[in-house]
């Protein structure tokens, strides 16, 4: 199964050098320090202290190596199995290297050793200089490593037991990691191989959706969800149009309750359940057919996560979009014995508790053939049902459960429920865990029924599983997450937008993608043969990861003069959006400029120059605040002229140098080409915090929307300056901007125009490589006039439609 990474021509296997006999002396073989690998000479009857020294006297092996490490410092591993790193493989490609270096990795084939009483002579029977017998991890922290780990061990012992999960390698997530996890317990559709609890789970979350027929005559109201009475469904369009044109499937999910005992159905389920048959069923088969992960996702979430959890009264859970977890999993990365080093996950949606924040439900989407993703989030689940588990009251008679859904590329979902189960502790110390799988083809209308009714049934039994947690626990996890702060992180493949306000990127085609372990500085994707191709083109190389950011890489000149980004998109809506914006010549055109594409399988690699930082990082704010507000009406302006909705406009996509200068739109990955201002479009986009109302429903015009974001941005920009006559100006603009009527809101060609007079004397504009600067006027007199200018503008900034 792969892993998520660009597809690289293997090397043929070639014959390594004969092997020397260990009788000989000195021998010469491999070493990997760290992620480098090097060759070099030992003594046979040498310790590895002594042979730490030798290496540091190597001219080219103590490049690798850290000023401050030393041997007390550094953990070192015995191969069990040799690597092969034969020298005519290592010239005929990165991907045989790559290989060589996982199966250095591997859990299973890492030996701990203790440098001071182990000899070279012990590490093999006989040695070949081609291939590597021990490894080196430099670390200035190992002795702090260890520490953080024996505390968490110590003070945190049942809790830090149920978060810990075990991988074969971190290159990604495999069905082996599912199954090595579960600790003698199964995957499996056939319920009847389960514990009972699987049967009474199964059981309560299909039954019927109940509303009363009787009119009690009073209001009734429930912890659960409101009740419908009967002059509520004789009154409710939604129930009367939906029993009326969808009458079979109604019957399917929906049963009157004569006897008006039972918890009865919100009306606005009845609207849920109407806009499914009448919206979702419609395009189902369109969606499916797309190639975007962020069409599916948007979708899917809409009519089947956010109506039964997002709408519902209960506080007892909180719904949350591409959020990460407000606690770490700790992963066993083959360091020393007892250490593990923290994993924050992060889910596309999830349902998470109130009190404690451990998630009920998780979810991915996926469009691709690459599900790597679906084992990271069934060891994921396995490890929170555990903590859940531990996380009950101890008088409870309930068992935590875990939802995960699933959703492939075809729109089908797989419902995974998870549950640790009875049974002897295993040597690890964990009780077993099963896994029951059930599929729905939402393709499919009776299953899309189905499905819904079973996420709505499911969230009346979460709010009831909530108050089963004990209070007395619910501050475990926050503390499990301070004692794991001086562990060291893995990073995900895949986590987008992690700095700063979060994307709701269950909506953007990047992040479902790769999401298998790695460490910060994993070039990941970009050590794919084509991408090191084109970088040597360019005369450039990999000098680290943006911190979040998968597919996006800091580049730097062979010279080390020059900086720009590299960032691999595997969707040619962004690139041919930006192809046809950045080949439009005009002063007002802020479309970030010098990109180059690169055409490589499966996607297109762009480049980038370094354009600048966030609008927020823009030093004397104050002075410089009118002219970039500006520029940002002007290249919002400017895309709207040329039917292109950006979709995400925040701080964190308008790029200005710090100094200040020409600012810079960029991240098209879920921008649109529309028809006009009156174009339609479904599926929650953007990201949270600077996301339009109407976006959130899920139905809205897309330029309109746009319009709210840029006035949060205005809003965000203004934040930091001091008050002023611009900034009460703006702050107005901003307002006006962010009405909560679409129709309400002024264009931004209007914006533009009303702005306009007061660019005399504040900003200089010319060719698009011209530099915008604020500019004190020459004069008293025009400082005055300009001073006018902006308290009329401020105080009769009235923008027409």
């Amino acid at each position: 199964m792969s892993t998520g990474s660009l597809p690289v021509k293997r090397a043929a296997p070639t014959r390594s050098s004969p092997v020397i006999d260990a009788t000989s002396v000195p021998v010469k073989f491999y070493v990997l320090l760290g992620k480098n690998l090097a060759r070099a000479s030992f003594n046979l009857d040498e310790n590895l202290v002594e042979s730490f020294a030798r290496i540091r006297e190597d001219p080219i092996a103590s490049r690798f190596i850290p000023a401050k490490a030393t041997s007390s410092n550094c953990i070192f591993y015995k191969l069990k199995t040799p690597v092969l790193f034969a020298q005519r493989e290592l010239k005929a490609g990165d991907a045989f290297l790559r290989q060589a270096k996982q199966k250095c990795e591997e859990v299973g084939n890492r030996l701990h050793v203790e440098p001071v009483t182990t000899t070279v002579r012990t590490l093999a029977k006989q040695f070949s200089r081609d291939h590597a017998y021990l490894v080196i991890e430099p670390s200035d922290s190992s002795l702090e490593l260890i520490n953080a780990t024996k505390n968490l061990s110590e003070n945190h012992a049942t809790l830090f037991k149920c978060l810990q999960v075990t991988v074969k390698r971190l290159a990604g997530w495999t069905p082996t990691d599912v199954q090595d996890n579960l600790k003698g317990g199964t995957v499996t559709v056939d319920i009847t191989v389960l514990p009972p609890e699987f049967g009474e789970i199964r059981d309560a979350l299909a039954q019927p959706r109940w509303y009363k027929v009787h009119n009690l005559g009073v209001v009734v109201f429930s912890t659960l969800t409101w009740i419908i009475q009967a002059s509520d469904v004789k009154d409710n369009q939604d129930f009367r149009v939906a029993r009326k044109r969808y009458k079979t499937q109604f019957e399917r999910v929906f049963t009157p309750d004569e006897t008006n005992s039972r918890t009865s159905v919100s009306s606005r389920e009845f609207a849920a359940f109407y806009n499914l048959l009448r919206g979702f069923n419609s395009d189902v088969l369109n969606v499916a057919g797309d190639t975007s992960s962020s069409l599916k996702a948007s979708n899917f979430t809409i009519h089947f996560v956010q109506a039964p959890f997002f709408s519902s009264p209960s506080r007892s859970y909180l719904y949350k979009q591409d959020k990460s977890w407000s606690f770490p999993i700790f992963v066993d990365a083959a360091n020393p014995p007892n250490t593990f080093r923290k994993f924050t996950p992060r889910s596309d949606c999830m349902v998470v508790s109130s009190q404690c924040g451990i998630p009920f439900v998780i979810c991915e989407v996926i469009s691709d053939k690459r599900e790597s993703d679906r084992s990271r989030m069934l060891v994921q689940a396995i490890a929170l049902a555990r903590t859940g588990q531990h996380l009950l009251r101890s008088s409870s008679k309930k068992t935590f459960f875990v939802v995960a859904l699933y959703v492939d590329a075809d729109m089908v979902v797989y419902q995974y429920i998870v549950l640790q189960t009875e049974g002897d502790n295993t040597a690890s110390g964990h009780k077993p865990v099963s896994i029951h799988q059930k599929k729905f083809d939402l393709r499919e209308v009776d299953e899309q029924v189905d499905f819904l009714r079973e996420m709505y049934n499911l969230a009346t039994h979460v709010a009831a599983l909530s108050g089963e947690l004990d209070p007395a626990k619910q501050e475990c996890l926050h503390g499990i997450h301070d004692a794991a702060s001086k562990l060291k992180s893995l990073s995900t493949k895949g986590q987008t937008k992690t700095t700063g306000n979060t994307t709701i990127h269950s909506i953007t085609e990047e992040p479902a993608r790769t999401r298998g372990l790695r460490d910060e500085d994993d070039p990941g994707v970009f050590e794919a043969e084509a991408i090191q191709s084109i970088l040597h083109q360019m005369h450039y190389e990999i000098e680290s990861m943006v911190c979040g950011h998968p597919h996006l890489a800091v580049i730097v000149s062979k010279t080390g003069d020059r900086h720009g980004y590299l960032k691999f998109v595997e969707q040619e809506r962004e690139v041919e959006i930006l192809q046809y914006l950045t080949g439009i010549q005009s002063s007002s055109n802020h479309t970030i400029s010098g990109v180059q594409f690169w055409p490589v399988e499966e996607g297109t690699v762009i480049s980038m120059p370094v354009a600048g930082g966030w609008l927020t990082s823009l030093k004397n704010r104050n002075e410089q605040l009118w002219s970039v507000a500006l520029q940002l009406v002007e290249a919002v302006a400017f895309m709207h002229e040329h039917n292109v909705a950006h979709m995400d406009l925040k701080p964190g996509n308008v790029i200005i140098p710090p100094e200040g200068g020409r600012l810079s739109i960029i991240d098209f990955s879920v921008s649109i080409r529309v028809r006009g201002p009156d174009a339609t479009y479904r599926g929650v986009v953007g990201t949270e915090d600077y996301i339009a109302p109407e976006v959130r429903e899920g139905q809205y015009k897309p330029m309109l929307a746009d319009l709210w974001s840029c006035g949060r941005t205005l809003e965000e920009l203004c934040a930091g300056c001091h008050p002023s006559v611009d900034r009460t100006t703006l702050l107005q603009i901003s307002r006006q901007l962010m009405d909560p009527d679409p129709e309400a809101r002024p264009k931004m060609s209007t914006v533009l125009e009303r702005m306009a007079p007061t660019r005399r004397g504040d900003c200089v504009i010319g060719s698009p490589n011209s530099t915008y600067t604020c500019a004190r006027a020459p004069s008293v007199i025009n400082k005055g006039m300009r001073y006018l200018q902006r308290v009329c503008l401020s105080n009769s900034f009235k923008l027409s439609k």
